[in-house]
């Protein structure tokens, strides 16, 4: 029971979509106080020095990956630090996108001056400078989120992704993806809204999307604004990864041999993508970012933990545990019933047992995860 991740959902319950205003971790489990890495860009004197965030060095404005400001010819900005801007107003990060008439060229941006950066001189159609921000530390298992509102117009491809290959594997996690969704023949990209997914080659570090493990998902058309406050999240395991949007689990994978496993640095960007040329769109947008935030687990995998009635599960206290066990106990009640709309999730390492009478309403939503004890990077 170890050795695979589980998860046994029992009652889902329709959950409307709506605009967070706070943390929306949707686990109590994790360790809301300790966090692995927090930011929350409300500390006032902070600025870019060659592309480097000064005083604390939490984040680069160009992907490190790469070495350049600029991607390849499916997206048309190039990267500027000038375009990360830390809003001391609101407490913000802004990520802003703006056209210029004059397709760009080396020698009208900014490259950062570091050994084996340079500018790519093949590349066209560069005529958006944009914001790009990435983690100097990378980052391992955990619950990754964010609570930003988006760009939608045509051509916006604002993403919230993890990226670190491993020793001989080409691995990425996308937390979401937005681009515009209008319809044009032959495309296979056509009406994607907003995605998540993850990319893993276990035979080279190279992309390849033939060659490459995927999972992915596309939110309906139907969904909420996202150019409104949002909360994506994505709990990240060696055994699984599940994709929350506003608290709400909106997918999830469980094949472990083809979960990324390398360490990652986080990124945020703000690309521009082909619509907007097809659609003409010369104006200026931007990203708006609340926080980016990391936790982990908590554990407690050396206890056992037992549930006998209502106030035991109410007050019950989240963490990895040994082992849980549900019974119900006639000193006070016959049955053990979860309260109506009741959503949780319960994490052990040596699995469950069910005794007596218990009860879920339907409307509750309960998961059941079963793995290994977290370790110290989890």
């Amino acid at each position: 029971m170890k050795k695979a991740a589980r998860y046994v959902f029992f009652c889902m319950v329709l959950l409307l979509y709506k605009g967070a205003k706070a943390q929306v971790c949707p686990d109590h489990n994790w360790d809301t106080v300790n966090l692995v890495f927090e930011d929350n860009f409300d500390v006032a004197g902070r600025s870019w020095y060659n592309f480097f965030c000064e005083p604390d060095h939490k984040w680069w404005a160009f992907p490190l990956d790469r070495m350049q400001v600029t991607l390849d010819n499916t997206t048309f900005q190039v990267y500027q630090w000038g375009n990360c801007h830390f809003n001391n107003n609101d407490g913000t990060m802004e990520l802003t996108s703006s056209y210029t008439s004059q397709e760009l060229h080396c020698g009208d941006y900014v490259i950062p001056n570091y050994p084996g950066c340079s500018c790519n001189p093949t590349l066209s159609n560069l005529h958006f400078f944009s914001g790009h921000i990435e983690t100097d530390q990378l980052y391992h298992f955990g619950y990754y989120e964010i609570r930003c509102k988006l760009p939608t117009h045509p051509g916006a491809f604002p993403a919230f992704w993890l990226f670190g290959n491993g020793s001989n594997s080409y691995e990425e996690i996308d937390i979401f993806e937005y681009s515009w969704g209008s319809f044009y023949p032959n495309n296979y990209e056509a009406g994607r809204l907003f995605t998540t997914a993850f990319w893993y080659n276990p035979t080279s570090t190279t992309y390849d999307w033939k060659r490459c493990k995927s999972h992915g998902h596309r939110l309906e058309s139907d969904a909420p604004p996202l150019s409104d406050w949002h909360v994506f999240g994505c709990d990240w395991s060696p055994n699984y990864i599940r994709w929350f949007l506003d608290g709400k689990l909106i997918s999830s994978y469980s094949v472990k041999d083809t979960i990324p496993q390398a360490p990652k640095r986080i990124k945020v960007n703000y690309s521009i993508d082909k619509y907007a040329f097809w659609e003409q769109w010369t104006g200026e947008d931007t990203m708006s970012i609340d926080y980016v935030k990391v936790y982990r687990l908590k554990k407690d995998c050396e206890r056992a933990a037992r549930i006998q009635n209502v106030s035991q599960l109410i007050n019950f206290q989240y963490a990895v545990k040994g082992f849980i066990w549900f019974s119900h106990s006639a000193e006070f009640s016959r049955a053990l019933v979860f309260p109506q709309g009741f959503a949780e999730t319960f994490r052990s390492v040596n699995g469950y047992r069910f005794s007596g009478d218990i009860r879920i309403p339907l409307g509750c939503t309960v998961s059941f995860i079963t793995q290994d004890c977290p370790s110290d990077d989890e």
